[in-house]
């Protein structure tokens, strides 16, 4: 088989992170997302993921929050008609597909254009759907989507990576197109960017600069960005409910992590409402 090559450098290689963790838990017969197309993608890139071993319980938790970010997705869709689901810095996520909306709710692939050329070559068309190649900081991008229903908007692994400035023009822009909507995202608290800048960074992500810039210890952090956003849930990435059918060594490594409050908020799973 004729791999694709891969040459990316930055924020562009966190895909390669989350991708691995999905196609290691569909591997496991006791796998918590059941990401079936994880593997095919996997097989047809030419990138060293072995480099990734030393992150084996990732995993757990990347499958764990994808699954519950998959339900809040399906939840939304039925009870506002007609709208539209833009996955934000989807990278070489198959979440289209797992969710698999039904006709009449458009869904929207953002990430930049190099990652798309990318993901298109390896997913098949579907209809509904429409890739958008773009930084999410550029303004330009939303105006190609229509603003006239309402929107779920999906960011998995994204607002940490963004500075504040940065994430706070790009919720404004979306609470300002669209009527109504969620915001459903994944987050870490300060006490983690804290210890990442006392231990350092693992060498991948040294190499590329994957680091922690904005995080959330509660919804005060969020209506500093945008007032018009309300919590509605938030969830712990190691709450054990979100593990369910894991092994079990990882529900006892989250039984420990959740003994401690600041260990239970560490990574959160969040659904905001506009």
């Amino acid at each position: 088989m004729n791999r694709t090559d891969t040459h990316f450098t930055g924020i562009r290689n966190s895909a390669f992170v989350t991708l691995y963790a999905r196609w290691r838990d569909s591997l496991d017969r006791r796998s918590i997302l059941r990401d079936s197309w994880a593997g095919g993608v996997v097989e047809r890139l030419s990138f060293d993921f072995t480099q990734f071993a030393r992150l084996r319980y990732t995993r757990f938790t990347i499958a764990a929050r994808s699954r519950l970010l998959d339900e809040w997705v399906r939840r939304f869709l039925p009870d506002n008609p007609g709208a539209a689901v833009l996955d934000v810095g989807c990278g070489l996520d198959s979440r289209v597909f797992r969710v698999d909306p039904p006709p009449g709710h458009p869904w929207y692939d953002v990430d930049f254009p190099d990652m798309i050329a990318l993901r298109d070559s390896l997913y098949p068309k579907r209809p509904d759907h429409t890739s958008v190649g773009a930084g999410v900081a550029d303004p330009g991008w939303l105006e190609r989507i229509p603003g006239d229903r309402p929107v779920i908007v999906v960011a998995d692994s994204l607002f940490m990576f963004l500075p504040e400035d940065e994430l706070r023009r790009l919720l404004h822009r979306v609470a300002d197109h669209f009527p109504s909507g969620e915001v459903v995202f994944t987050a870490y608290s300060s006490l983690v960017k804290r210890r990442e800048a006392k231990k350092g960074l693992p060498p991948f992500f040294e190499r590329n600069d994957i680091k922690m810039r904005w995080t959330h210890d509660g919804p005060d952090d969020v209506a500093r960005l945008d007032d018009r956003l309300r919590q509605v849930e938030q969830h712990s990435q190691t709450e054990l409910r979100l593990h369910r059918g894991a092994p079990l060594y990882d529900k006892l490594m989250c039984a420990l992590v959740n003994l401690s409050r600041s260990g239970r908020l560490a990574g959160t799973v969040l659904r905001y409402q506009f």
